[in-house]
């Protein structure tokens, strides 16, 4: 009999240690921006805080998804010669913290769509490019992620309401050419955000079902070993 006790005694000290908290996810998107940002423009990202009340926060997600468009005029100051032309539609955007998490390095996630294009402009010539008669002429959306686990991070975005986060906007388009030419950049950029919340469920509210099999496994030995002691009367 003490031995069966010191059985049973075991498997439910295995059953409590295996019901460990459920992890779960919470996502929210913000607004669509763009594609009117400019060139060294700074706009506002807000994101819904991650209700406590429904587990403990242990890690945040944010993405970046973002394109680049515009329009690119370049003419061709030479008399006679042909010269090789590339032109790069660029922009970075960069998602920071807000000042009231940190002073220095708020950088959250960075994303820099990008399109290049070799060609030739002829002498005299003027070459356009412009994303809205153009549908190639576009920086690809490109999507970015960074985690983090960061205690005060996770505090600052558990809570109600929301958190204001800036996006920075940085034209970088660029044309160069084997002669005299003149070029005329217009950039814009659109973009929006992504919060993806990890938690860990509080393990008082639901058992695992390991947890569950490991203890109708021990009710079961017991009313085994239960039952061979009556047999063996």
């Amino acid at each position: 009999m003490k031995t069966l006790h010191a059985i049973f005694g075991a498997a439910v000290l295995l059953a409590v240690s295996a019901g460990s908290g459920l992890a779960g996810t919470v996502q929210y998107d913000t607004t669509v921006l763009g594609p009117g940002l400019r060139l060294s423009q700074i706009t506002a990202l807000d994101f819904q805080k991650f209700d406590g009340t429904i587990g403990t926060l242990t890690g945040i997600q944010f993405q970046l998804s973002a394109n680049t468009t515009g329009k690119v005029t370049v003419v061709s100051n030479e008399p006679t010669d042909a010269m090789g032309l590339t032109t790069t539609l660029a922009m970075t955007l960069e998602m920071l913290f807000p000042n009231a998490l940190c002073s220095s390095n708020c950088s959250i996630v960075t994303s820099a769509p990008t399109y290049t294009i070799h060609e030739t402009l002829n002498a005299g010539d003027t070459i356009v490019h412009d994303s809205s008669v153009d549908p190639s002429f576009v920086g690809a959306a490109t999507t970015s992620s960074s985690t983090f686990t960061d205690q005060a991070i996770l505090d600052f975005f558990t809570g109600t309401g929301t958190v204001t986060a800036d996006l920075s906007a940085t034209a970088n388009t660029a044309v160069t050419g084997s002669g005299n030419l003149t070029p005329t950049i217009r950039t814009r950029g659109g973009a929006f955000g992504t919060v993806i919340y990890t938690y860990s469920e509080s393990s008082a509210t639901t058992p695992e079902p390991a947890s569950l099999l490991l203890f109708g496994s021990a009710l079961v030995g017991l009313g085994l070993a239960r039952r061979n002691r009556i047999f063996s009367k």
